[in-house]
């Protein structure tokens, strides 16, 4: 790696690669100075793993892009890359996708957040989210001013934690779109989220589903409602067992608006 100068994106997907290599790659990383983009997908990286890669991270001076995905990494992992991520200055999309994340994990990347200053789309998924990291991100989202695009999915979103996320909606002036996609297991709060929409003069695209199997395109047999208010503002709720009578009243209120 440290001979390819020119290398800009750099992925390694299903490789079986544990904490020892990438320890090893950890230190070849910062030896490659036009790195745009790193993604390390469906690999056993634990804690240790995580925190090897975060302190090459910051010495990476262009990379934009980071996806962590379906890596085996907990909260230890979590809070030794939200110290390294304010460092990487030019981070602009960040996915992280862990089961083993929980609320002191998603507590830790949350205060990191409002000092990644270019950062505009973030994805949180598999992780177990829970009242108290929902609470925290929803306490610093107002903070992250660059920020246009959240996604939660696979999680675990119950009212208690969509309410948190609700009351800060109307407050994040740059969010044009939310996604929160549940596991299944607790609904996706979608009555707060719709009813924070009139309130929200910033949100363009609201996507809800407590199905984690759904295509993007709301096809696969399951029923979903798609409203097109104008040509850049859409919601998106599904599947059917989303409470009707709710659903109804915030699209009744959001018309209004």
């Amino acid at each position: 790696l440290p001979q390819c100068t020119a290398l800009q994106s750099f992925g390694l997907v299903s490789t079986g690669v544990d904490d020892g290599g990438i320890a090893a790659l950890a230190q070849a990383l910062p030896q490659c100075p036009a790195l745009q983009e790193f993604a390390l997908r469906c690999n056993s990286i634990g804690d240790g793993g995580a925190a090897a890669l975060a302190g090459a991270l910051p010495l990476c001076a262009e990379l934009g892009n980071l996806t962590l995905l379906r890596t085996g990494f907990g909260d230890g992992g979590a809070a030794a890359l939200a110290q390294a991520l304010p460092q990487c200055t030019k981070l602009c999309s960040l996915l992280l996708d862990s089961p083993r994340i929980g609320d002191s994990g998603t507590t830790a990347l949350a205060q990191a957040l409002p000092q990644c200053t270019r950062l505009h789309s973030l994805v949180l998924g598999h992780s177990s989210l829970g009242d108290g990291g929902a609470a925290a991100l929803a306490q610093e989202l107002p903070r992250c001013t660059a920020l246009q695009s959240l996604q939660l999915k696979d999680s675990d979103i119950g009212d208690e934690a969509a309410t948190a996320l609700a009351q800060a909606l109307p407050l994040c002036t740059s969010l044009g779109e939310l996604q929160v996609i549940s596991s299944g297991t607790a609904g996706c709060g979608a009555g707060p989220l719709l009813q924070a929409l009139s309130r929200s003069t910033a949100l363009q695209k609201l996507r809800l589903s407590n199905s984690p199997d759904e295509s993007e395109d709301g096809e696969g047999g399951r029923s979903a409602l798609e409203l097109v208010i104008d040509s850049w503002q859409e919601l998106y709720a599904g599947p059917s067992d989303l409470e009707s009578a709710v659903l109804q009243h915030a699209l009744a209120v959001w018309m209004r608006a």
